[in-house]
Order: C-alpha cells, then sequence, then structure tokens
C-alpha cells in the first residue's frame, strides 16, 4: 500500500473542487498531514469507523476513505465556510455540528479511532465538554489523534525575544464577528492533562518542526543559514518543534 500515491492523488482529486478553484483553498504536499496520515494508518486494523473532527479541507477524510473505511467528518457552516459543501462531493458522510454545544451528534461507542487535527487551538472555551465526549464515542480501546501548534515552539521563543507576539495579528479578526484564529495554543503538559483528566491514556507523542519548511523568508542566503543553525538546535531540542501529534487511548 503506497499511502504517498493515496495521498498525492488525493491531493490533485481535492484541487479540482471549488474550495480551491474558487475559494482558493490549494493544497501543496505537506510532510506534517502525510505524517499525521501515516500514524492514523499505523493504529486502523481492518475497515474502521473514524471520526474527523474539522473538516477543512478533508484531505484526510478522503485518504482514510480510499482505504476502504468508513469516514465521517464534522464541522460548522459559521466557522468551516464551504468545507462540508465541498466534502460531500467524495461522498464522505458529513454533518454541521458546533463544537461550542459541548455535544457530538453520535451514539456511544461509534468509532475505532477519532482524529482532531488542528483543532483544539481554535476552541474558544475549555475543551473538557468535548474531550468528554470523545471519549464516550470511542469504542473499547479506540484511539484518538490530535494535531496542535506546540506552544513552546522555539520559533515562538525568538519571536518574543525579538519583541514580537506569537499570537495572530489583530488584524486578522479585528473587524470579524467570530475570531477563528487560535485562542489557546497548548504546553506538551497541558494537552496531556487535558486527555488524562478525561481517562484517556497517553500511548504517544510525536514533535514535528512545520514552521521552517513553510517560513518562505528562511530561503535566502542568510534564511538558510539560520535555518540550518535551528535545525541542530531542534535535533537536540524536539520538544521545542513547532507541532505535536498525540495519540491516545480509552
Amino acid at each position: 500500500m503506497d499511502l504517498k500515491k493515496i495521498y498525492k492523488n488525493s491531493i490533485e482529486e481535492y484541487n479540482k473542487t471549488p474550495l480551491a478553484t474558487e475559494d482558493k483553498w490549494i493544497l501543496e504536499f505537506s510532510k506534517y498531514t502525510f505524517l499525521q496520515f501515516e500514524k492514523i494508518n499505523e493504529i486502523l486494523k481492518n475497515k474502521s469507523d473514524i471520526l474527523d473532527i474539522g473538516t477543512g479541507s478533508g484531505i484526510l477524510p478522503i485518504c482514510l476513505k480510499k482505504l476502504g473505511h468508513n469516514v465521517t467528518t464534522i464541522d460548522h457552516n459559521v466557522t468551516g465556510g464551504n468545507s462540508l459543501k465541498n466534502i460531500n462531493i467524495f461522498d464522505i458522510e458529513s454533518k454541521n455540528v458546533d463544537l461550542n454545544s459541548g455535544v457530538l451528534p453520535f451514539n456511544d461507542n461509534s468509532f475505532n479511532v477519532i482524529y482532531m487535527g488542528d483543532v483544539i487551538e481554535h476552541l474558544p472555551n475549555s475543551p473538557k465538554k468535548i474531550i468528554a465526549e470523545c471519549s464516550r464515542l470511542l469504542k473499547p480501546n479506540g484511539r484518538m489523534i490530535v494535531s496542535t501548534p506546540n506552544s513552546l515552539r522555539l520559533i515562538g521563543r525568538l519571536k518574543l525575544l525579538l519583541g514580537n507576539s506569537t499570537w495572530p495579528k489583530i488584524e486578522t479578526f479585528y473587524y470579524d464577528e467570530y475570531n477563528g484564529t487560535h485562542h489557546h495554543e497548548y504546553t506538551p503538559n497541558e494537552l496531556k492533562f487535558v486527555f488524562t483528566d478525561n481517562k484517556f491514556m497517553i500511548e504517544k507523542i510525536h514533535f514535528f518542526e512545520q514552521n521552517l519548511i513553510v517560513d518562505k523568508r528562511l530561503n535566502s542566503l542568510i534564511g538558510k543559514i539560520i535555518k540550518n543553525i535551528l535545525k541542530i538546535i531542534l535535533n537536540f531540542a524536539p520538544k521545542l518543534r513547532s507541532n505535536i501529534i498525540l495519540i491516545v487511548k480509552n
């Protein structure tokens, strides 16, 4: 099974949809997203029932359906734009759900795996109700995979030292009715607490450096020198990498 080929083909198919062609949400190959795909695949056995929280582009639900799994994805029309409408093109079950309600409209023990990719940092309120709901929805020995920015990331610390904020600029949401940026970014220990407090067991935690890959300012000669120095530091201090992927078991 060639996961990379499946992922690349899914990107090609997605980039022909209205979310890409009209809304201009165009995808390229992402090592960060592909790593999450690999980690989900590692824990899947046979045909599984999967819940994706926060549809977004829907790229991983598309990939997982290609592997033969039953995938359901949820998002909210107010915050997710045309994501739900777009995912229907791929015949993936979807529901319009407001996470702020603290309720996920599914029966107990419905899913083998729940995936929450870069969503938890967008929740304006405590994540406790939603994580408790996830525990309710998982089948015995089910897994949950969560990815989120690491608030202890090295790039963030350097920004602070230079007198810059690590938070989105006020202009990005000042005139909007809804703040769709990050409300709380978690340290690794905070993220672990959120799940152990809801009776999950921590299985694995991975740290991935995304900032150095996507920051185009580091493509210059000086930028490349800085990037190489930061890579050396992060090799010795991986917990300072920009993103966290947490795998927990109920």
